[in-house]
């Protein structure tokens, strides 16, 4: 399997598939390649489609540091190996991370696709009605990952797929939890709350955004209106549902940004 060293001796491990344009997938933390394999899938039929699994998770090394700033230095540089621009389907935390990648190396994002952009703008979303909107929410699940992590997963993980029934929830979060350590996602949370240039970031990609959102997502209820605002540029395309249940739509609209 192909490894990406860097600088400090850490080794990013990532997977290819497909020809095509290059899609990257810059997943959240507390998440793992293996539910957007239908999505993976699809891609990968007429692009070319990178899964990585980011330092501490999965196959790549378990030391840190899981700030930001050292994350999107490695998808920087992971798609810089690739051969850039990249479109980059990024999910929760993955926003963050790849719009620093992009403000710290221009050129190297063509575009970027989320379904989850509400995290990238958690501090402007006052008096909308999703999770994402509500400090106490997040700082509560944070408080929980300490002390009961499986807890936290499972809160987080259920809230985001209502289709999965008990066995199937115990066991996304008994992958989650082999795939990410706690430490490794308490420090990539902090360094997300910490993020206090998201907003200006997205913005300066204008028109090179496209925000996926259906109506029954609890972290982004109502949130669009407000997101439109924020985001005046970004495509904003309302699909039935989530990439995990429609994958189909998903790489749709990655294929109409790419």
């Amino acid at each position: 399997m192909p490894e990406l060293e860097r600088p400090d001796g850490a080794r990013i491990h990532y997977e290819v598939r497909g020809d095509g344009p290059l899609v990257v997938l810059a997943l959240g933390f507390a998440t793992t390649p293996e539910p957007y394999a239908g999505l993976a899938d699809d891609l990968a039929r007429d692009h070319r489609l990178v899964t990585y699994d980011p330092r501490g998770c999965g196959e790549s090394s378990a030391d840190g540091p899981f700030d930001m700033s050292t994350d999107a230095a490695d998808l920087a540089a992971l798609i810089d190996e690739l051969g850039p621009p990249a479109t980059v389907f990024a999910v929760a935390h993955g926003v963050n991370v790849a719009t620093r990648s992009t403000a710290d190396n221009p050129g190297i994002v063509h575009a970027l696709v989320s379904p989850g952009v509400a995290a990238a703008l958690v501090n402007h979303l006052e008096g909308t009605e999703g999770f994402a909107a509500s400090r106490p929410v997040i700082e509560l699940l944070v408080e929980q990952l300490r002390r009961d992590p499986r807890a936290a997963m499972r809160a987080t993980i259920a809230s985001l797929n209502p289709q999965l029934d008990d066995d199937a929830l115990r066991e996304r979060i008994e992958a989650t939890a082999r795939y990410s350590p706690v430490d490794a996602m308490l420090m990539r949370i902090e360094s997300w709350l910490e993020d206090a240039t998201a907003l200006e970031r997205m913005r300066a990609l204008g028109g090179r955004v496209a925000v996926l959102w259906h109506e029954h997502d609890p972290w982004q209820a109502g949130a669009m209106g407000r997101v439109a605002e924020l985001l005046p540029d970004a495509r904003i395309v309302e699909v039935e549902d989530g990439p995990l249940s429609r994958p189909d739509l998903a790489a749709n609209a990655v294929r109409e940004m790419t």
